[in-house]
């Protein structure tokens, strides 16, 4: 899909659509799946799965990028001078954008209602009208909402974030293999126990559950899409043993193996996001 210019001053650019020249000073990020990590300076603001966040562009210092490699979303981006939105306030869109990011340069907006617009604003346009809409809601109700709490997103350091990504990469190239956190700490150069620290901190979760769930999500894919025998897909990602890798698939996936190989509805979106 690519980016639409839908209001005078705002255009939506689905993650995977090329950057376009504009004078967008604002964005606001919808993260559907993986994780994103926007570098600012020497740390990054990371956003995770039905994350909303307020950007000001001028903070980033680096193209944001993703995490996993399988991550999903868009951006709404403002021209804070040229965007028309009637606020009950009596604020102009730029004067509510600066407030909000005043302070930090970028802030988390969530709620279920605005996560719901989000989600649909994640299918391809076809009724533009409705699409218009849609943003005009999600737009009020991120800066014109009285009782919204804007919360810092993660943050962390940029070294953390190269030595969490290089862990990850490190893993899952090797995947079949039971790589322990000794031995991947020695291969990013760092300890165990600071290894740990920037994995938690880069992907909000530990090395372990983290690259088990990545495994278990890419195991889902072969299994959805191919009719190798599951032992030996379960062998790729370096399970020698049926019962284990059953038990590991179903905490991650919801199912067993076969039974979400027999069920033809699942589709790979609609899996629990890795958080």
């Amino acid at each position: 899909m690519p980016e639409h210019q839908i209001l005078t001053g705002v255009a939506l650019r689905p993650w995977d659509a090329a950057d376009s020249p504009g004078c967008y000073d604002y964005e606001i990020d919808f993260c559907a799946a993986g994780s994103r990590v926007y570098p600012l300076g020497a740390e990054c603001a990371v956003i995770r799965p039905e994350q909303i966040m307020l950007l000001q562009r001028k903070q980033l210092t680096a193209v944001p990028c993703g995490l996993t490699g399988r991550e999903s979303g868009f951006s709404l981006l403002l021209d804070s001078h040229c965007a028309e939105m009637p606020l009950s306030n009596g604020q102009s869109p730029g004067d509510a954008l600066q407030a909000l990011c005043a302070e930090s340069g970028c802030v988390c907006l969530h709620s279920p209602q605005t996560a719901a617009i989000c989600s649909a604003l994640m299918q391809p346009v076809q009724n533009e009208k409705l699409t218009r809409l849609r943003i005009m809601e999600l737009l009020l109700l991120l800066l014109d909402c009285p009782e919204r709490e804007p919360n810092a997103p993660a943050r962390c350091m940029l070294r953390e974030t190269e030595i969490a990504r290089a862990a990850f990469e490190t893993a899952m190239t090797q995947k079949h293999e039971r790589i322990t956190i000794d031995a991947l700490a020695a291969r990013v150069h760092t300890s165990p126990t600071y290894l740990k620290l920037c994995f938690r901190r880069t992907y909000g979760t530990s090395l372990y559950a983290y690259i088990r769930a990545e495994k278990m999500q890419r195991a889902a894919a072969e299994i959805a899409a191919s009719e190798r025998r599951v032992i030996d897909i379960a062998a790729d990602y370096g399970y020698d043993n049926s019962s284990k890798f059953a038990a590991a698939f179903r905490k991650v996936i919801g199912m067993t193996p076969r039974g979400y190989r027999k069920n033809s509805n699942v589709r790979m979106e609609h899996l629990q996001a890795v958080r």
